[in-house]
This record gives structure tokens, sequence and C-alpha cells, in this order.
């Protein structure tokens, strides 16, 4: 099992920076700070 840097908090829906289509996401809390881990099958933004 892989060890992460970060805690998984929940998943919710985005959207990718360049095609604008609807994809999933993952809340992560990483040293204080909240991030949206998020990938386009297409751009991979």
């Amino acid at each position: 099992m892989a060890i992460r840097n970060y805690t998984y908090y929940d998943f919710t829906l985005s959207i990718c920076s360049i095609c604008l289509e609807r994809i999933d996401a993952k809340i992560v809390f990483q040293d204080n700070n909240v991030y949206m881990l998020k990938n386009c099958l297409e751009h991979g933004t």
C-alpha cells in the first residue's frame, strides 16, 4: 500500500481548465492547505 503525503477528505466534481468538461476530483488536505486533485483523461490537467 502506497503512503501518501496528504489526507483524503471528499470526492467532488470539477472542470478541466482546457476543455471545460466535467471531471472527477478529490479534495485533500496537505500541510494545512486544501487542494483538489483532478485529471482530465484528454489533457491531464
